[in-house]
């Protein structure tokens, strides 16, 4: 199947596969609410504004899925009062769950990144997590970000892959797989192992034309 070349194309496909991961999504990637994903937010946010972030009064996230970012940012006192957008209605549903779970009112509302049905300058912060990847539009998007920002406000962006970012997070799965082996011996975890023979020219032949 081509990937799809049109910005209703991208979105569409964006739609429908969150629409169906949603339900799942939160215990696929370890979505977290409590104290772990609260730290774990709290960490990126100071990483990019410096220690005790904020309070923003009014804030927006750009692709929220299932509310990772905002509803542990409300847990912090972060955020006052949160709008999340995404694309995917299914995603929204999961994080109004979510929200009413934890005793939080967060509004939500499905629209394009590069359209939003906000007027101008209703908050101070802008934010969005492993999301701008996704956005077939991002001069349009960014500038609607901006347009709904108060003056002196923020717009923040975390969580985004990258070259340099992809290295560095190999190197502890390349160390996990080095280990692998120690691990098993020093819990005595038994290993199994089957030779699988090799075929001569002539079978691997017969097999297509077989097949």
């Amino acid at each position: 199947m081509a990937a799809p070349d049109s910005t209703e194309e991208i979105l569409d496909v964006n739609r429908r596969y969150h629409d169906v991961a949603a339900a799942e999504y939160d215990a696929k990637w370890g979505v977290d609410f409590g104290d772990i994903g609260r730290a774990q937010v709290l960490g990126k946010v100071e990483k990019l504004l410096g220690p005790r972030p904020g309070p923003f009064g009014r804030s927006l996230e750009i692709g929220s899925g299932t509310g990772y970012f905002t509803l542990n940012l409300m847990q912090e006192g972060v955020i006052g009062s949160g709008v999340c957008t995404d694309v995917s209605p299914g995603m929204l549903e999961t994080l109004r769950d979510n929200a009413e779970r934890l005793g939080l009112t967060v509004g939500t509302v499905a629209c394009d990144a590069a359209a939003l049905p906000f007027g101008d300058a209703e908050f101070d912060l802008v934010l969005g997590h492993a999301v701008l990847h996704h956005l077939p539009e991002l001069d349009r998007a960014f500038a609607e970000f901006l347009r709904v920002l108060k003056p002196g406000g923020v717009v923040l962006f975390a969580g985004e892959p990258s070259h340099h970012g992809d290295r560095i997070a190999a190197i502890p799965k390349r160390a996990g797989l080095a280990a692998a082996p120690l691990w098993r011996r020093l819990v005595r975890v038994p290993t199994y192992a089957r030779r699988i023979p090799m075929r001569s020219s002539a079978d691997r032949r017969r097999a297509t034309s077989n097949s």
